[in-house]
């Protein structure tokens, strides 16, 4: 019923009655334009419970713009996906296209009237490499005053994620998503009661398209929340981005990968350093998945194979001093022990006297002014370049490359990371009537690049970075995992912080441990998770650390896509106890975590669980207390809770599972 509603929407909204979306052409809004258009309805075979229906609307009158509306719809959920697609058929240049917004409309959230408390946004910071990354903002809507929302520098969630809902105090509403992994926005604004319009899509767009161009616009998610407390409308949503936007294969969500890492300096690591490492994993009998290779393997620039890792950024070489044979025998040995091989690239960023620099400089997008740049963008300028992933040319000769290390290298997981603002790239020059195009390009390209890379490696698995979890949105998230979320490591107090914080919201975190004990360890657990020590200098209680951090870590990872109920406040401070809930509603299984800071003075808390079957019966296990094991119902986990003494600095959980 809710697809052919929407049918009826889009074929309505094309006719100038109120569409969802908008955008300005030639000083005409879209609303009046598209309603003079001749128009084309089609419909994709609905695959893996979506639907896209596409209306294409041609310009009257010989011009030769043509607009096509991609609405997507899911079984099982009230939502839909829009983006924009524009093409120049003609001979000559369209009229300026303005303002395009894939979102823009009212919405109507049940229960809002009255105070200003009744009708409230929740959103998220991003990742600022800061331990406040992903930290939860909630606010009241007053009438008539806008909320903005965007990104820094044009990765999509450095400073604040693309995700945020409106609800009124009923708790029905809409969570909303970007799928752009550029510089989008946000506005949201009360308009009266429970009303509330919200509008999203690229920053800045005013452009004409020469003919034979084609852009696309961001894709805008919403996703009607049903009536319920506030933890039932994120796991809603977490329920369908699991579902809809997670990384699949044959259909299948793909297992999060447990790593091993090596926790040297970049520099200084080498092949056999790393075929030793590999080695001694499996001959200790670790239960991880992945041998994982950072940065630092590039060839120098400067004849010094210890140089700084990053001025070497634009090189594609092996360098020989430390990897004269590639990396193959390191993938060799990783295989050989029953685990993938993972490795990190950085194609985007290229620096000067690099590869690309000297043989293709017309591939790149050279740094704007210092003086152009705000003051913590400056260090760009002049040596940072940005390869043009919107110039086909330079694109396919990166695919080809990397395709081809990929399959010599004998790499299982690739890891792409990004550490530059871009969108002063982007817009370096850029004439008053072609904003916003070479952002486009460029970020269609990026994800070619990324299909292309998949399509060549059908079993290849992604990971994207960008400077930690500075890429996360509904087109990466539906590609690839985010291994690392943040740059703010190893500290436990910032993990917990970072897995409370995403977990609103995304159905697959995780981090890992550099070192520590199992306080750090446990403040990393997750869907996916990477331990990083020095493998070669391990002592036995080392290995019997690393041992029994991995086994814990694939006992509980497939808990983490639960349902997610916090079951104290968020907090950044030492003086706390912290704790939250995953409910795997499906299997019948849950797990509860719970952390001692390093100040907290009481050290006795009870945690009464959420949202379990108060009739039903729960076998409930302690790691560390083995013989508090015992069966409860689940009125007595949600009425009188489970009691927790710890030490400071301390971390524990419990799992349990639904019996008959």
């Amino acid at each position: 019923m809710w697809r052919l509603f929407c049918l009826v929407f889009v074929l309505v909204c094309g006719c100038g009655f109120g569409a969802d979306f908008s955008f300005v052409y030639g000083g005409v809004l879209s609303d009046d334009f598209l309603s003079s258009c001749g128009r084309v309805v089609s419909r994709d075979v609905a695959t893996s419970g979506r639907l896209t229906e596409r209306v294409c609307f041609s310009e009257p009158g010989g011009g030769g713009l043509e607009v096509c509306v991609l609405t997507t719809t899911f079984d099982d959920f009230v939502a839909t996906h829009t983006e924009l697609l524009f093409s120049n058929v003609g001979t000559t240049d369209t009229a300026l296209i303005e303002d395009v917004l894939p979102l823009d409309c009212d919405f109507s959230v049940a229960g809002g009237a009255g105070d200003v408390g009744g009708v409230r946004l929740a959103y998220s910071r991003g990742s600022c490499q800061e331990l406040g990354d992903f930290a939860p903002l909630d606010c009241g809507l007053e009438t008539s005053v806008a909320v903005h929302l965007s990104p820094f520098g044009g990765r999509s969630s450095d400073g604040v994620l693309p995700f945020f809902s409106v609800r009124g105090s009923s708790g029905s509403g809409y969570a909303f998503g970007v799928g752009w992994s550029g510089q989008w926005k946000a506005d949201v604004r009360r308009l009266c009661g429970d009303v509330v319009h919200v509008s999203s899509g690229m920053e800045r767009t005013r452009f004409r398209l020469h003919p034979g161009e084609s852009v696309r616009s961001p894709g805008v998610l919403r996703v009607a929340l049903p009536s319920g407390d506030e933890a039932s409308g994120f796991n809603h949503f977490r329920s369908f981005l699991l579902r809809y936007f997670s990384p699949r294969r044959d259909g299948k969500l793909i297992e999060g990968p447990v790593c091993c890492s090596h926790n040297y300096a970049f520099e200084q690591q080498t092949a056999a350093m790393h075929v030793k490492g590999a080695s001694l994993i499996a001959e200790h009998g670790l239960k991880s998945d992945y041998y994982f290779i950072d940065t630092g393997w590039g060839v120098s620039s400067t004849g010094n194979p210890t140089e700084n890792w990053a001025v070497s950024i634009g090189n594609f070489d092996y360098e020989p001093a430390r990897y004269p044979s590639g990396v193959r025998p390191v993938s060799d040995e990783a295989h050989r022990g029953g685990r993938g091989f993972l490795m990190w690239f950085e194609p985007e960023r290229v620096m000067t006297n690099t590869y690309l620099a000297k043989e293709h400089p017309e591939w790149l997008i050279s740094a704007p002014s210092a003086d152009s740049l705000p003051a913590n963008a400056k260090y760009m300028s002049p040596d940072f370049h940005l390869l043009d992933l919107g110039n086909d040319e330079a694109r396919s000769w990166l695919t080809a490359k990397v395709s081809g290390m990929i399959g010599e290298g004998g790499i299982d997981i690739y890891r792409h990371d990004f550490n530059m603002y871009p969108l002063y790239f982007w817009r370096k020059d850029e004439a008053a009537d072609r904003q916003g195009v070479r952002e486009m390009k460029y970020i269609a390209g990026l994800y070619d690049y990324f299909d292309s890379l998949v399509k060549a490696h059908p079993r290849l698995i992604l990971d994207s970075c960008a400077s930690g979890g500075r890429r996360i949105d509904l087109e990466l998230v539906s590609r690839a995992f985010e291994l690392i979320r943040s740059d703010y490591l190893w500290d436990p107090v910032g993990q917990q912080c970072h897995t409370y914080g995403l977990s609103r919201w995304l159905p697959l975190t995780g981090i890992g441990a550099a070192g520590g004990d199992m306080y750090n360890a446990r403040s990393g657990l997750g869907y996916h998770y990477v331990l990083a020590l020095d493998w070669p200098h391990m002592n036995d209680e080392r290995w019997s650390f690393a041992r029994k951090t991995l086994e814990e870590v694939q006992s509980v990872r497939h808990l983490f896509t639960g349902d997610f109920y916090p079951l104290t406040a968020y907090s950044t401070g030492q003086d706390v106890w912290m704790s939250w809930q995953f409910d795997r509603k499906d299997i019948g299984e849950g797990l509860v975590q719970v952390f001692r800071r390093h100040n907290a003075s009481d050290g006795r808390r009870v945690f009464r669980l959420s949202h379990l079957d108060a009739a039903g019966r729960y076998r409930v296990t302690f790691v560390d207390s083995p013989d508090r094991n015992r069966v409860y119902t689940g009125a007595e986990l949600m009425g009188d809770g489970l009691v927790f003494e710890l030490g400071v600095d301390n971390a524990t959980y419990v799992t349990y599972k639904k019996v008959d």
